[in-house]
């Protein structure tokens, strides 16, 4: 099916779905449950905005293989390389294809971010090929704000750009998903 979204549309609907939750269930932080509680209702309002698209939580698949990612931690030895069984906290995706939009990984504030971020950018490279890849990072009063940290094609995008092109290169055509805006957009390091 492909990628129906452009990229501010898809920050507008995580916004959106962020605001409800926000808005209904704030007091899910209020008495500080676990943070699958809070990313389960997240999917949930995120499968609204959505509905053509699945939308699974701690989902292990890739079609019918366990999901695994062959990355190193910086608390990990070379050595100690090695495919893991990982469970993304929520993803977008069509089951049982390899049409995959968005992978988040969220954590409460004040959690180390690194693992979670360097398990974005093997989500948004080649492996899995996710058109998008967010670390949200819920404040600790959910009223006040939450962090986002977007990711493609394997880096980290330093801001959020208005009118970026949609997630896909027509097939055949070489260069970044993002083409000439890459300079515009800017990445992490």
């Amino acid at each position: 099916m492909g990628c129906d979204y452009d990229f501010e549309t898809i920050v507008k609907l995580v916004v959106h779905s962020m605001e409800k939750l926000k808005k209904y269930d704030a007091d899910l932080l209020d008495i500080n449950v676990n943070e699958r509680s809070i990313s389960h209702k997240l999917a949930e309002y995120l499968q609204l905005e959505f509905p053509e698209w699945n939308v699974d939580c701690e989902y292990n698949r890739k079609m019918l293989n366990r999901k695994t990612l062959n990355v190193s931690y910086t608390d990990i030895t070379d050595e100690d390389i090695e495919a893991k069984t990982i469970y993304p906290d929520i993803i977008v995706h069509h089951r049982l294809t390899d049409d995959n939009l968005l992978v988040i990984e969220m954590k409460k504030n004040g959690i180390d971010t690194s693992k979670d971020e360097i398990k974005l950018k093997a989500f948004t490279g080649r492996e899995y090929d996710y058109h998008f890849g967010l670390l949200l990072v819920i404040k600790r009063d959910i009223r006040d704000s939450f962090e986002m940290k977007w990711f493609a094609e394997g880096k980290q995008l330093k801001a959020t750009k208005r009118n970026l092109p949609a997630c896909r290169l027509p097939v055949g055509q070489t260069g970044s998903r993002f083409g000439a805006v890459r300079e515009v957009l800017g990445y992490g390091e």
